[in-house]
């Protein structure tokens, strides 16, 4: 549980947290501890395992709600990792798999959930499911989830990573008349991305789908426009350092 470290982002004392208190991908170089690594399995290319990282936030934050098989998910945000934690949701026996989301990137994925509604019609689901996952990062976000949940249910909160975020417009007694579990997840501790590799490796996501821009290193900034500004439903914007454009 390194990001529980009482150190936490003190490069003095050796702590690093990879694109959260170091640069990460985004850096021209980065260096990173060789316990953070994982092998990629045979049957699993570079592409592929470019989503590793994603695929361990989303089955961490399962974890931390304790899906359980048959159960009713609510996942908020068709973004990459919102998606991967649909599919591994399913992957791991849910019973109901529901997206909510807005915009065109919501058309592209529809299949990846056993039913898709738009964050307009939110709120036909209160109190209907047994775990919500909000990988959104809004508050409003936020504040859906723990509606969404049913009497007792849990919610795990994971896109608001950054600082400056702030919940309002929940009535607390939802929550202790509730009895919900309303939980925090960040990242992927130990352990959890080498299990999200073996569901990648046994065919049980589909990561080749999400990626819908591929883009040679040179043209990064077209890539990051790409991006940032959601073009032509972008989901996953990938760069080939070895790509020619």
């Amino acid at each position: 549980m390194y990001t529980l470290c009482l150190n936490y982002g003190k490069r003095e004392t050796g702590h690093a947290h990879v694109g959260f208190t170091v640069d990460g991908g985004l850096a021209e170089y980065s260096a990173v501890p060789a316990a953070a690594i994982h092998p990629l399995p045979e049957n699993v290319s570079f592409d592929d395992g470019a989503w590793t990282d994603n695929l361990g936030v989303a089955l961490w934050a399962l974890e931390r709600g304790r899906l359980a098989a048959g159960e009713r998910v609510v996942v908020f945000g068709p973004g990459a990792i919102g998606l991967c934690a649909a599919q591994v949701a399913r992957a791991l026996g849910a019973g109901e798999v529901v997206l909510v989301g807005r915009g065109e990137r919501l058309g592209r994925v529809r299949d990846l959930a056993d039913r898709v509604v738009d964050v307009a019609q939110v709120e036909t689901l209160k109190g209907s499911a047994d775990l919500t996952v909000e990988f959104a990062g809004t508050a409003d976000a936020a504040r859906q989830a723990i509606l969404t949940a049913r009497r007792g249910g849990r919610v795990v909160l994971g896109g608001s990573t950054g600082v400056g975020t702030e919940l309002s417009g929940v009535d607390l007694s939802t929550i202790v008349r509730g009895n919900l579990d309303v939980l925090g997840s960040l990242a992927n501790p130990k352990g959890v991305s080498g299990r999200a590799l073996k569901l990648l490796a046994r065919g049980e996501v589909d990561v080749k789908r999400l990626v819908t821009h591929h883009f040679p290193l040179e043209r990064f900034a077209d890539a990051w426009q790409t991006f940032s500004e959601r073009r032509d439903g972008a989901i996953r914007v990938m760069l080939h350092p070895a790509k020619e454009s």
